[in-house]
């Protein structure tokens, strides 16, 4: 574990309930812009980009002497610690009641265009819906 440990070295480990992770993510997104900060929070190809993952959980490792049984109860978030600050500032708007308008995102460092640059990526565009797949499943090409 030591190594795990050592890897993660200047980063945040967050574990929640699956539902209150979710919140989480919500809550930090909506309170400021779509900026890098949020562009690292949402896109796992961003440089530094957050990792966020569920976990199942077999519920026999607190309670050995009952068989297995697995679910979704674990959310882990982990973030550098310099986004730390923000993430701060942000929760605390979120608690004010205080969001930001949505607006676009400069998703350019996930290599990502606005819609409408030829020969680019654009989820959403090429019919594919927000979501940048075509209804066959393949992915929605500009």
């Amino acid at each position: 574990m030591a190594e795990w440990v050592e890897s993660r070295r200047g980063w945040m480990l967050i574990d929640f309930p699956v539902d209150s992770g979710l919140a989480f993510l919500s809550a930090a997104a909506n309170a400021g812009p779509r900026d890098a900060f949020y562009v690292r929070m949402t896109h796992w190809a961003a440089p530094d980009a957050w990792d966020v993952k569920i976990k199942p959980m077999d519920a026999a490792m607190f309670r050995e002497d009952q068989p297995s049984h697995f679910g979704l109860r674990l959310l882990q978030v982990s973030f550098p610690a310099y986004d730390l600050p923000e993430l701060t500032r942000r929760l605390h708007e979120h608690a004010a009641g205080r969001t930001v308008p949505p607006a676009p995102a400069d998703w350019s460092t996930v290599g990502r265009w606005p819609p409408g640059r030829p020969g680019r990526f654009n989820p959403g565009d090429a019919g594919g819906g927000a979501a940048g797949w075509s209804g066959t499943g393949g992915r929605a090409w500009a």
